[in-house]
């Protein structure tokens, strides 16, 4: 009985490694993410979509890794990575504390542009002194970053801050003279206007804030956490790509108008 055992499980282990379709079994790397559309969002059927959830998919095929998303909020998001219980998390800025847990590739998925955005008809200037701005009511997303200057200054109590939860209801307080400007990601601010059909009722205003790099960290408990480097190339390759500049074509229809080549040379910095 033994013996036939001991045989049965060498007739397992020999067709294991020669099967063609075990052999090439993609492996699964756990991301997690929050909600940043259009670079990381849930469609109505619930599944993972936007640019860099694209970009990362079509990138880490050569590599016969297969990505599995789970979306949610920060806080969620982080402590899955955190704890080990996915293998990388998107998208974030890098910081000390967080290089305690994860590894920052040298080539970022993207930089985000942070700007202020205004309706289009407010004679509203800025030349990069935020005193310019102290009587002007200006909107953000709820205990997110956005510089370091105007993170500053918000955090002394210089500028009239009102907080919302997303883009669009940012853009919608504007379009409807509640806010005078909102400060966050360009493409971030006119995906929510858009999607909220205020679109023509939002522009940004130069200059540009800051350049703030995002990436895919993967953690150090990661099976993948000797391969950051390897990965990064492969993403950074597929930025590049015919199937991800076509992939960028359906989000920009939204927008109607040329914005992601801009992206690209951004991503591809």
């Amino acid at each position: 009985m033994p013996f036939r055992h001991l045989y049965l499980c060498l007739i397992i282990s020999f067709f294991a490694a020669t099967s063609p379709v075990l052999a090439d079994s993609p492996r699964v790397m756990v991301i997690s993410g929050l909600q940043a559309p259009p670079y990381v969002m849930l469609d109505e059927k619930g599944k993972a979509t936007g640019i860099l959830v694209d970009l990362i998919t079509q990138g880490l095929q050569p590599l016969n890794i297969q990505p599995v998303f789970k979306i949610s909020n920060w806080a969620r998001a982080f402590e899955e990575a955190k704890q080990g219980r996915a293998d990388a998390i998107i998208p974030t800025i890098k910081s000390e504390d967080r290089e305690t847990f994860f590894i920052f590739p040298a080539e970022p998925l993207t930089r985000l542009q942070m700007a202020f955005m205004k309706h289009p008809d407010a004679e509203i200037a800025f030349t990069g002194d935020l005193d310019s701005l102290t009587r002007y009511r200006i909107g953000k997303i709820r205990k997110a970053r956005v510089s370091p200057t105007f993170d500053e200054a918000v955090s002394q109590q210089q500028l009239q801050i009102e907080e919302r939860t997303s883009f669009g209801l940012l853009a919608l307080a504007v379009a409807r003279n509640r806010l005078d400007l909102f400060a966050g990601d360009e493409l971030m601010g006119l995906w929510g206007a858009a999607e909220n059909g205020v679109l023509d009722e939002v522009e940004t205003i130069t200059p540009y804030l800051a350049e703030v790099p995002v990436y895919m960290a993967i953690g150090k408990s990661s099976i993948f956490a000797n391969e950051s480097e390897l990965i990064s190339q492969a993403l950074a390759e597929a930025k590049n790509h015919q199937d991800f500049r076509s992939s960028l074509a359906g989000y920009e229809k939204l927008l109607r108008k040329e914005f992601f080549d801009n992206l690209i040379k951004h991503t591809s910095h």
